[in-house]
């Protein structure tokens, strides 16, 4: 979503808590984007998504993506398996 410009992530449940919404850069909110689209894609997937998208290294898109999964799964946001 857009709030004031930025892009976050909120966390629906039967009450939204806005207190815990996270808010995205662009390349987080691209990934989120992909995800919603392609639940079943891999992380190796994304990574040659992002270098197609973004002027960065396979191994900075990857400790990058690595590091936002860790986050929203830590959040709740996603499941990873």
């Amino acid at each position: 979503h857009d709030i004031a410009d930025e892009k976050v992530l909120i966390k629906l449940e039967e009450q939204i808590n806005f207190t815990q919404m996270l808010m995205l850069n662009e390349t987080a909110a691209y990934i989120i984007k992909i995800l919603q689209k392609q639940s079943s894609i891999t992380t190796e997937e994304l990574v040659l998504q992002i270098i197609e998208q973004y002027d960065v290294s396979q191994q900075e898109a990857y400790c990058d993506i690595e590091k936002l999964l860790c986050q929203l799964a830590q959040e709740g946001a996603i499941t990873i398996e």
